[in-house]
């Protein structure tokens, strides 16, 4: 089946969790973007009417579909907004999946024909390359006058052994590719402890606009390292910015750089013995100079830390949005991910057990 059957069919299952006063609430909630005759038929059939016009509109479809998780969250229709995001995070990795196949098989491909290469100089081109460097006794006159009196020389090609060698050199670097990937693998299995010890959150807003980032990795952080401190700026009704501060001595801004258009902004710095063991996320539509997104953005629109002495941070932005907590008792906030550019797209949340911090471990990244 293609991703809009499925889609379409997920909408209709959905249709199962509303009761009529949810019905009633969505048709209100939207009908200034919908006709008056279906906004006035809360039945099933007019909320199907109510999606099929949204399709129509374009401010839905099968990989986007943000406008209607922000209805239903405004609705309070959580169950309707999980199943949402589960479909929108299955699609998502299922494109991912799809490109990795498609790059696997590509080099699948080089690989076999590499070998085949690889064969096909062995069994032909070097006895040709064996027959050009055979020695050959050429005459060289000395004197034109007496022909007979000649010398002969060995006369070697050596610009065909060069290609030779060059020829093997290729095929053998193509046809290490394939141990490259054992290498990783191994690499892998000894960093298994590590791994099992960090959690990855739920991924928070739009994991398909901006420019995706790692703190691990842009701030070359490790298990001894830990968060400090977290400064943020934002406007009335959605965040600027945010900057996480490492105890490295390193730091990372994700949003608006430029220009900005802040009207408040607010550090949270943490004690020597405190750390970061839960988030509160808000999420939201907000209209964006956005020509992808004509309709509004989903955005990361506020933010709230809370730590394991009993302390919480200020409001880092707006509330006006779909609430979620994320909370990890006897883990910390190592480091964050996501997607940002003006403003912040999508968030992610890496925690890992605060026994497993270690000196020597290098924090891995994924």
């Amino acid at each position: 089946m293609n991703e809009q059957f499925d889609f379409r069919a997920l909408l209709i299952k959905l249709q199962d969790s509303l009761s009529d006063d949810d019905r009633r609430r969505l048709h209100f909630l939207v009908g200034d973007v919908i006709p008056r005759q279906i906004r006035d038929d809360p039945s099933l059939s007019g909320t199907l009417n109510l999606l099929e016009s949204l399709f129509d509109q374009q401010r839905i479809n099968e990989q986007d579909f943000d406008y209607l998780i922000y209805a239903f969250g405004g609705l309070r229709c959580y169950d309707a907004v999980k199943r949402l995001k589960e479909h929108q995070r299955y699609h998502k990795r299922q494109h991912e999946d799809e490109t990795i196949l498609s790059e696997s098989a590509k080099d699948d491909a080089q690989d076999k024909m590499s070998v085949i290469n690889f064969s096909r100089v062995m069994s032909s081109d070097i006895p040709k390359a064996h027959e050009s460097i055979t020695i050959e006794n050429k005459p060289v006159i000395i004197n034109q006058q007496n022909s007979q009196n000649s010398s002969h020389v060995p006369e070697i090609p050596i610009k065909s052994e060069e290609k030779l060698l060059n020829v093997y050199l290729k095929n053998i670097k193509q046809m290490t590719k394939s141990r490259l990937t054992i290498f990783q693998l191994v690499l892998f299995i000894l960093n298994i402890i590590d791994l099992i010890l960090i959690k990855v959150g739920f991924l928070h807003g739009n994991g398909f606009g901006g420019d995706s980032f790692n703190d691990a990795e842009d701030c070359s952080l490790t298990f001894n390292d830990r968060l400090i401190g977290i400064t943020a700026s934002w406007s009335t009704d959605k965040l600027e910015c945010v900057t996480f501060t490492y105890s490295n001595g390193k730091s990372k801004q994700h949003g608006r750089t430029i220009y900005p258009s802040v009207g408040h902004t607010y550090e949270f710095e943490l004690n020597s013995n405190e750390y970061i063991d839960g988030v509160t996320v808000y999420t939201g539509i907000r209209w964006i100079v956005n020509r992808f997104k004509p309709n509004g953005t989903f955005l990361v629109v506020g933010l709230r830390f809370h730590t394991n002495q009993g302390r919480q941070s200020e409001l880092f932005g707006s509330s006006n949005g779909t609430e979620n907590d994320e909370y990890l008792p006897n883990h910390t906030l190592g480091y964050v991910r996501g997607q940002a550019f003006a403003y912040i797209n999508a968030l992610q949340f890496i925690w890992y057990k605060e026994t497993s911090r270690t000196a020597s471990a290098i924090l891995p990244t994924y």
